[in-house]
């Protein structure tokens, strides 16, 4: 059986699967399984997958016959083909250091406690040139060590996704499939519930180290989420989740709103990543019937 299951969903990058390819089968652990996901790409996608498949005993591979419409479907896939210990979902447009998985799966052998380990990033552009360290763009638990799962929910994970690409997080298959599958369900946030689901359940090594390579592009789910109303509704129904769990406390339910409240009017009056009134008006009409306080903070944010 191999010690980890690489995930790698696809759609669309062949610009980016060779350099994620070769970063994967390059790593030092070689005791893996590859099982490579394409959602019915149609940039050449899947004449690369075939390829290097064709070169690779480990790798298996789904090609879907129509797109699923989220890359958390195939998430959930991809772990019901997974036999190995340890998943890393490793998203085909980033790439990694070949230490890492060694990196990350000796830290968790070594804490049981730990349901899931990330690294640090280095941001890189399309070209695959570092543009930044997310350390100075992404908070972060603290230095290299283990952090209580429950914790870092009530001080961390109610305001926003503290492992902000899954490319570098590595985590245990038999408490993944433990998890309900609600994660499905989002369409940009479904990571930051699924690891949410995680640390309820386990704990989380941090390696202050850049072993992931996080590329932006324009294409990038991530940056198109900020530009409708979708990604702030999604912050305000997990952060409902996790008080619904009683994972977080009335208090920081009550800030964590005010905060997305105040964060978005900022954004408008700054004009970065500005929405449509459309937007906002979806946005207030579910704050409406979901969240007051998110609705009266926004209100007076804007009558400043």
């Amino acid at each position: 059986m191999p010690l980890v299951s690489v995930i790698i969903p696809n759609y669309n990058h062949a610009a980016y699967l060779p350099q994620r390819m070769e970063s994967v089968l390059g790593q030092t652990l070689r005791n893996t399984e590859i099982i490579i996901l394409d959602d019915c790409s149609t940039d050449g996608s899947r004449e690369i997958i075939s390829r290097y498949a064709a070169q690779d005993s480990r790798i298996r591979t789904i090609f879907n016959d129509h797109n699923s419409g989220s890359p958390f479907r195939q998430w959930a896939k991809g772990l019901a083909e997974a036999q190995g210990e340890y998943i890393w979902i490793a998203e085909s447009d980033d790439y990694a250091d070949l230490l890492f998985l060694e990196k990350i799966v000796s830290a968790l052998e070594a804490k049981p406690a730990a349901g899931v380990a990330y690294s640090q990033s280095w941001l890189v552009d399309s070209a695959g040139q570092k543009t930044d360290s997310c350390r100075n763009l992404y908070a972060v638990p603290g230095v290299s060590g283990i952090y209580l799962g429950r914790q870092l929910i009530e001080e961390r994970m109610a305001g926003a996704n503290l492992i902000p690409n899954a490319s570098a997080a590595v985590f245990r298959r038999d408490l993944a499939l433990q998890l309900d599958d609600s994660y499905q369900d989002f369409r940009f946030s479904g990571d930051w519930w699924f690891w949410c689901q995680l640390l309820a359940v386990s704990d989380l090594i941090y390696l202050d180290e850049e072993l992931n390579h996080f590329r932006s592009h324009p294409q990038k789910v991530t940056v198109a989420s900020h530009r409708n109303h979708t990604f702030v509704i999604e912050t305000l129904q997990i952060l409902a989740l996790l008080r619904a769990k009683g994972w977080i406390s009335k208090q920081t339910y009550r800030n964590k709103s005010k905060n997305a409240a105040v964060q978005l009017a900022s954004t408008q009056r700054a004009g970065t990543q500005p929405l449509s009134p459309q937007s906002i008006r979806k946005i207030m009409q579910y704050a409406f019937r979901h969240n007051r306080i998110f609705l009266l903070q926004a209100a007076k944010c804007w009558l400043r």
